[in-house]
């Protein structure tokens, strides 16, 4: 990975929409896997990196779309 290369996927994923956060962060685990195989270990830390992107992503998606009005409520306690 080439200096700077950290700060520039980390801004770019803040300006990003959701769709392009969606590319990058498939295209950083491919990329990943790509450097991973030719035996740079940094791919794996790339891959890894992209993995944990597209995880939150998809957990945030989840609880928003929970925490929507109308959506089943929640049990209770006493």
């Amino acid at each position: 990975m080439p200096p700077g290369t950290g700060p520039l996927l980390r801004q770019a994923l803040l300006r990003a929409t959701p769709w392009q956060r969606v590319v990058i962060a498939v295209a950083m685990v491919a990329g990943g896997i790509v450097l991973a195989l030719s035996g740079h270990i940094a791919g794996a830390v790339i891959s890894v990196a992209g993995l944990v992107v597209l995880w939150r992503m998809i957990r945030h998606r989840l609880q928003r779309r929970h925490d929507r009005p109308g959506s089943e409520p929640e049990l209770e306690r006493p």
